[in-house]
């Protein structure tokens, strides 16, 4: 069975500041290689969770370029 783990951890001091959220697969880091930095918590769970499922497909960012930005460099699931 495959382990799905999300984690806020602070946004390494290079990148500036803040919380990023990221995501685990089965123990591998999977959103700093996608483009860097994981989302900002207050952009996916704050006032509400997009990681939960809808009854509509639909398509939320998870992780952001190095640099803070989303779509800057961006990756979508």
């Amino acid at each position: 069975m495959d382990v799905l783990r999300f984690a806020v951890e602070p946004v390494p001091p290079e990148s500036g500041s803040g919380f990023q959220v990221l995501i685990y697969v089965n123990g591998i880091e999977m959103t700093k290689a996608g483009a860097g930095l994981g989302m900002d918590p207050y952009d996916v769970l704050v006032p509400e969770n997009t990681f939960l499922p809808r009854l509509e497909p639909h398509t939320l960012g998870v992780a952001r370029c190095g640099c803070g930005v989303y779509g800057c460099g961006a990756l979508q699931m």
